[in-house]
């Protein structure tokens, strides 16, 4: 595309630019649709302009705008037309509570922050807590009534003079998903973030042509697919909230053609495909990423949708989303199946050992990754970034290898990493081969707990299959004869389910905090 390319010198790589292309090529087309409501991206150019004119008098380029809200049309409006008055915006899970929202607006030094979580007695109490610290913009109206937001740029100019940008300067503060605690503030730039799109546009196959279906919530890092759609002058379709049936309904009514997933959202719409006939027979492409997908939902999605194509992203916020890509084609390639793909343009991995220098290809070790996208930092927390990027290279605390063909494989994180009588254990490991028993086993988290004679021993916890008969023993019957005796899951607990975040990782602190091993 012209307006993004590649080739584009330093200073072009400003956010607020996203729509030149759809606003040049198809101004009249339907950029974002939700729940039947849609925009055109002339449209949203001009909304995103009221929104620059209306932000500016609230701050200085370079101060945070705070954004609290449920996915809808209003969200692009207002981070589009903050990044056009050189704004920086800070993207707060709505699904906080009202006393964690309230302490990351005033650790972001928002004097503004947009609302829309659909909680009104949390929006209140949210109001209580700040007591009028910071400017809270209702973006719903009740009943009949506009909303505070309409009101705000109703009177506005539709034209805005874009701040020019410097490539360094910040655009987005995204926090970490916060699984084992306070989540940490990650500082993208303006360079830095449409480096990823870039990078990524090609590599996945965005384009003008599609109808891209999305579930992933806006405040998260992985909402940069929505953005690129966006650059590429294709058609959005989002929801506040997933429900399956809605979900297959859209896919028919708007013929959409790519759609992209966490694996729980797909086991879910696999098991609703089965309950009622939906024509999926428009989808040409699945996404899929956040979380490993267990290889029976894989499998179980190829076979009742051969005719789409699947593609697997890695990478974490502190990146800017995606490190690497699993294609079309390598999910062909049973060598590859397992792996998470190879780096997308401009990003290099590198495995390292225990005393930080570079493992061979084959060997299991910490994953370090650098690239245009690369964080800026940890908003006022300079030593954070001295922690995990000393060198140039993002230590990610993932554990991985790479074969020598390029392909990354994932073995876990390096704090889940069992040390039992001296023996390092990778619970990944562990987890594919119980996964191997996938016509009983549904879904399995492996960690460690303490033991007194040995330190550490793997724990198992497994979700069984609907009608499955199999038992805790047997399963570690079966591991005996396949793993080495010390790698064997002392114990294993059969359970309904497994604690996850919002983009669907199990948090196996919450595991060890629960469970301990009963006397033998």
């Amino acid at each position: 595309m012209t307006s993004m390319a590649l080739s584009l010198k330093r200073s072009d790589y400003s956010f607020g630019r996203i729509l030149d292309y759809g606003l040049e090529h198809v101004p009249d087309k339907t950029a974002v649709i939700c729940h039947g409501n849609k925009i055109t991206y002339s449209e949203l150019d001009k909304k995103a302009n009221r929104v620059a004119n209306a932000v500016k008098r609230y701050g200085k380029p370079g101060e945070r705008v705070g954004i609290l809200s449920v996915n809808c049309i209003e969200y692009f409006e207002i981070v589009i037309g903050c990044a056009r008055a050189g704004m920086s915006i800070a993207n707060i899970n709505w699904r906080l509570s009202p006393r964690e929202i309230a302490n990351l607006l005033e650790f972001n030094d928002c004097k503004i922050a947009f609302m829309n979580t659909g909680n009104e007695i949390w929006e209140e109490e949210l109001k209580r807590l700040l007591g009028g610290r910071i400017l809270l913009v209702d973006m719903m109206g009740r009943g009949k009534k506009p909303s505070m937001y309409d009101c705000m740029i109703a009177g506005e100019d539709n034209a805005f003079s874009m701040v020019q940008v410097k490539p360094d300067d910040i655009l987005f503060h995204i926090h970490t998903s916060g699984t084992t605690g306070i989540p940490k503030c990650v500082m993208h730039s303006h360079e830095g973030f449409v480096s990823e799109m870039v990078n990524c546009k090609d590599v996945i196959g965005f384009s003008e042509h599609e109808v891209y279906q999305v579930m992933s919530q806006m405040f998260h890092v992985a909402s940069i697919g929505p953005y690129i759609e966006l650059m590429a002058g294709g058609t959005l379709v989002i929801f506040d909230r997933f429900e399956a049936d809605q979900y297959l309904k859209s896919i028919e009514k708007y013929q959409v053609n790519r759609v992209s997933v966490i694996p729980t959202v797909l086991k879910l719409i696999l098991q609703q495909m089965k309950r009622k006939p939906y024509c999926m027979d428009s989808v040409r492409v699945i996404n899929y990423s956040a979380c490993p997908i267990p290889p029976s939902v894989l499998k179980e999605a190829i076979d009742m949708l051969p005719h789409c194509e699947f593609i697997q992203s890695y990478g974490m916020t502190e990146m800017g989303s995606i490190v690497t890509i699993l294609g079309k084609e390598d999910h062909k390639r049973p060598e590859c199946i397992h792996s998470v793909g190879r780096c997308i343009p401009g990003c290099e991995i590198k495995i390292i050992g225990e005393d930080g220098s570079a493992l061979p290809d084959g060997e299991t070790g910490e994953i370090c990754v650098k690239g245009p996208s690369l964080l800026k930092g940890y908003y006022k927390r300079p030593e954070l970034y001295e922690k995990y990027v000393p060198d140039g290279w993002l230590h990610t605390g993932d554990l991985g290898y790479k074969n020598e063909s390029g392909y990354l494989f994932l073995e876990g994180r390096k704090n889940h990493m069992i040390i039992s009588g001296g023996e390092n254990i990778y619970p990944k490991e562990i987890e594919d081969r119980i996964m191997e028993l996938a016509e009983d086993v549904e879904e399995v988290a492996v960690f460690g707990v303490e033991d007194e004679m040995w330190g550490e021993v793997p724990f198992a916890c497994v979700v069984l299959q609907k009608d499955s008969q199999i038992t805790a023993e047997k399963i570690r019957s079966y591991l005996r004869d396949h793993l080495a005796h010390y790698k064997t899951p002392k114990q294993i607990e059969i359970v309904k389910s497994l604690p996850k975040n919002t983009v669907g990782k199990v948090v196996k602190s919450e595991l060890q905090k629960k469970y301990k091993l009963k006397e033998r």
